[in-house]
């Protein structure tokens, strides 16, 4: 296996209409061997796991906490494999949502 240099992670609920363009925009990233994708789904009830395993994520599943959004981003980087955990709190909602 690989030395993981970067992992993508990514906190999603009810997310399969948006989730496939999403994912579609790290392609030229997540194919190369040293990057993982880390999906934490907080409970969702459509296709949204499928979509992320379909494209190769690891996907987690954590109750959501309402109110504490940070005990999911907290359990999503506790996944991490790369070698450095750097991370920072983005939104893709802008650029993934229609």
């Amino acid at each position: 296996m690989p030395d993981i240099k970067v992992s993508i992670a990514m906190i999603v609920k009810n997310e399969e209409l948006n989730l496939e363009r999403c994912l579609d925009s790290f392609l030229p990233v997540i194919i190369e061997p040293w990057v993982e994708l880390i999906v934490v789904d907080t409970g969702s009830t459509d296709r949204t796991v499928e979509v992320a395993e379909n494209h190769g994520a690891h996907v987690f599943r954590k109750e959501f906490i309402p109110w504490s959004f940070s005990d999911a981003r907290n359990y999503s980087i506790e996944q991490f494999r790369a070698s450095e955990k750097l991370h920072g709190m983005n939104s893709f909602r802008n650029t993934c949502a229609p």
